[in-house]
């Protein structure tokens, strides 16, 4: 993380769940994060690569005041995500279960944070039932970028509330015209302890809505349970391509010129 001490606004604006072009399956590079974020007044990032922990310095980001919280999104046994954040280190965690991932992340001092909790086959609920797992979840999304009709918000709050995690809303930007489409808000001068504020405070959930649709959402065949199966088997070589060839097509290669950011519920 950058050693910035103020924010700009006395708001701190965080894109949550990012990935670059070090994930399997996204394609941003930093000039382009760096782009997107100086658009949408975003001070804070969150990387977050497909089990790979990116330890450089992202000089980019820094010199622009765009404070790095280095993360992982850990891939489950059975396929699901877990997102472990303020990490210092590769964690050898990837294909364990969520027990032995939590624990590592907290071992460590790090946040555990569940992405798009009922996703069709990454999501953790589509593999596990509640369990006193949950109350060592420190954050969990109840809007994902990549899942936007989730039709289970209702239920993430009732978990949220009864296991006294934070929610928060992620973009899960894997194309730079994808950054910031969801962010998280939080009141604060000063942010030399992230960490606190997340664990502490309830953020300001946002959505841009000068896009017409979603940058990215899972049409009939990827909302299929035997589609998710498969597309984790793809090789990387051609998954990349791949992702490319589809985010062109929503036209999420770019960064979009406005934004206009509105409170939901």
């Amino acid at each position: 993380m950058s050693n910035d001490s103020e924010a700009p606004n006395a708001v701190i604006r965080v894109e949550f769940h990012c990935h670059t072009a070090v994930s399997h399956d996204a394609v941003t590079t930093e000039s382009e994060l760096v782009a997107a974020c100086i658009a949408r007044d975003i001070n804070v990032v969150t990387i977050t690569e497909h089990d790979v922990f990116v330890a450089r310095a992202f000089a980019e980001l820094n010199a622009a005041q765009v404070n790095v919280v280095h993360g992982c999104e850990f891939t489950c046994a059975k396929g699901s995500h877990i997102i472990g954040l303020f990490l210092e280190r590769h964690l050898d965690l990837s294909g364990h279960t969520p027990a032995t991932i939590v624990k590592g992340i907290r071992e460590v001092g790090g946040i555990v944070y569940v992405p798009h909790p009922f996703k069709p086959g990454t999501g953790y609920f589509k593999h596990y039932e509640p369990s006193q797992l949950l109350d060592q979840v420190d954050m969990m999304e109840l809007y994902n970028g990549g899942f936007t009709l989730d039709p289970n918000i209702g239920e993430i709050r009732a978990l949220a509330a009864e296991h006294d995690i934070r929610l928060v809303a992620g973009s899960d930007s894997h194309a730079a015209g994808q950054v910031g489409y969801y962010v998280s808000e939080y009141d604060s001068s000063t942010i030399n302890d992230l960490k606190h504020i997340f664990r502490t405070q309830d953020a300001r959930l946002l959505i841009d809505v000068s896009r017409t649709k979603p940058p990215r959402e899972l049409n009939w065949i990827q909302r299929h349970e035997g589609y998710q199966w498969l597309i984790q088997r793809i090789p990387r070589g051609v998954k990349r391509p791949l992702k490319t060839m589809y985010s062109r097509s929503l036209g999420a290669l770019g960064t979009p010129s406005s934004v206009i950011y509105r409170e939901i519920a």
